[in-house]
């Protein structure tokens, strides 16, 4: 009917805004576009023809047409509810927070039984760390549909990152209740027990997750983690690879789309060039960096390309290998390969992990200037890193503030703190501690760093890129950690069989640092250095 209209006024508003909506409903979206645009051409004034405009926009992902759109029809119509919700939705996308919370917060106020928005707003402050907020936020779409299983499930993840695990699980279980195939809130639950420390019912749960939609990236993932956690290295690093299909792992972890294929251990690489790269953070590059080596045995040619900042640290295998700096342009291949890929290619266990001796060394040079720097005193001289990046995914588990490191530390010690960057609250501290040196920014890279470690008696680091050099350098390094750590640690060892130089302090419970704190106080009261 619409389409006769059409042909006999081909401008006919209606007809071309009522065929756009359907063809918005079917999906079509380029055509409703047109179609919208088309009206719009005949009466640029109309606010709704803007509101499904930007919404076509949206389903394409086009965000900047759609934010234009959605700011028309509010400016036409500014009492509409809708508009600002496609808004929070544009920027929720473009991960630009503020923006999406405001204007969830204004499609709210014209609209205030949306549980969706509320859902949605959640959402955002959840990104913001703003978790009591969220919380109230879920509530409130849960008052609005008792039975809306998805904000249960957030309520679940709000509280898992408040350290609130019980709560967690309960609202994990009343989202299964409701819907019980639910495969995310079982992939949720089981994160909530392996960071409690109930590591063999995260993976019961993790399977469940995956029998019910064995395509759910995260729980494949997490699962990964959990078994990796466990030494079941067999499975774990099969499990690892599904980090490339995970929307959740940082922008540092992407795929790396080229044209040749991946080696995992299957192909001979004799005579061959493979180019390996590194993927996440600096502690995971060094950390497997001990693995090149072994590709070199295998009568490879082998281009590594790593983060600039540790290019010196390895500068000992120029002539070995192509060693490149990320940006760098890359030569031909046969075969590529990411670092954290090469333990499944090389099938590693628990008792063939690569020594790390070798893969990182220190500069002549740099020990020779810090050297001349450090005061020589008979007492031990300890190297401090009690906190690592803010923006990790888990800081705030696994740092500490130097005010709850320093009733820890003897007085029969020298020490130095290792960080280049300190939070306020350190500097604060620390400047009423002139008993710890500060280097800041005299540390220009991880060659630095690493000469001073070498010249440490003993490095004391939480799960940072610290602990990583010292421990590959072979300093002895005592690592603080939390009750529930990173898979590379294991359960229940004080030893590490990535680094035979380390000794691990771990919470006894989540959140008590005193646990890891005293006997690592003992110890060093015990330190006999000669």
């Amino acid at each position: 009917m619409y389409q006769q209209a059409l042909k006999k006024a081909p401008t006919d508003i209606n007809a071309l805004q009522l065929l756009g909506l359907i063809e918005l409903e079917d999906g079509q979206f380029e055509s409703a576009i047109e179609l919208f645009n088309q009206a719009l051409l005949s009466n640029s004034e109309i606010d709704h023809i803007h509101l499904n405009l930007a919404n076509a926009y949206l389903h394409l992902k086009k965000y900047d047409q759609a934010i234009t759109h959605y700011l028309k029809s509010i400016q036409l119509n500014p009492k509409v509810s809708k508009p600002y919700f496609g808004l929070g939705l544009c920027y929720n996308e473009l991960k630009i927070w503020d923006l999406a919370i405001q204007n969830y917060i204004y499609s709210i106020q014209l609209e205030p039984a949306s549980q969706v928005a509320y859902l949605n707003l959640g959402g955002c402050l959840e990104k913001k760390k703003m978790f009591p907020a969220a919380i109230e936020s879920y509530e409130k779409a849960i008052q609005l549909n008792p039975n809306y299983h998805e904000a249960f499930n957030n309520l679940g993840n709000a509280n898992k990152e408040l350290g609130q695990f019980d709560q967690a699980i309960s609202y994990f279980e009343k989202a299964i209740t409701i819907h019980p195939s639910y495969a995310e809130a079982y992939s949720n639950l089981g994160n909530v027990y392996k960071e409690s420390g109930h590591v063999t019912e995260s993976i019961i749960n993790y399977k469940k997750a995956i029998s019910i939609q064995p395509d759910l990236a995260g729980a494949h993932w997490n699962l990964s983690l959990s078994q990796l956690l466990l030494g079941n290295f067999s499975e774990g690093w099969l499990g690892y690879e599904w980090r490339w299909k995970y929307d959740n792992t940082p922008l540092v972890w992407q795929k790396r789309e080229f044209k040749q294929p991946t080696w995992l251990g299957n192909e001979t690489l004799k005579d061959k060039t493979i180019f390996i790269y590194a993927e996440q953070g600096f502690g995971d590059t060094i950390q497997f960096f001990r693995y090149i080596p072994l590709i070199l045995e295998l009568g490879a040619n082998v281009i590594v390309e790593v983060q600039p900042p540790l290019m010196s640290l390895f500068d000992h295998f120029k002539g070995k290998c192509i060693l490149l700096a990320q940006g760098a342009e890359v030569p031909d291949f046969d075969y590529k390969c990411p670092l954290m890929s090469l333990p499944l290619a090389f099938k590693t266990d628990i008792h063939t992990i690569p020594k790390p001796h070798g893969s990182v060394t220190t500069d002549a040079l740099k020990m020779q200037k810090w050297g001349l720097v450090l005061e020589e005193k008979a007492i031990p001289k300890i190297g401090l890193v009690w906190s690592g990046s803010p923006t990790h995914a888990n800081d705030m588990r696994r740092s500490l503030s130097l005010e709850q490191l320093i009733p820890y530390l003897p007085q029969n010690a020298q020490y130095f703190s290792l960080q280049r960057e300190l939070r306020e609250s350190d500097q604060r501290t620390l400047a009423n501690h002139p008993e710890i040196t500060h280097f800041g920014a005299l540390l220009e890279d991880f060659s630095d760093t690493a000469a001073l470690c070498e010249l440490m008696d003993i490095v004391i680091s939480v799960d940072t890129s610290v602990a990583h050099l010292a421990g590959a350098i072979g300093k002895p390094t005592w690592v603080l950690l939390p009750y529930n750590p990173d898979w590379r640690w294991l359960l229940d060892r004080k030893d590490s069989p990535w680094y035979p130089s380390m000794q691990l302090f771990r919470q006894k419970k989540s959140g008590d640092w005193d646990s890891a704190l005293q006997p690592l106080q003992s110890a060093l009261e015990n330190l006999n250095v000669p």
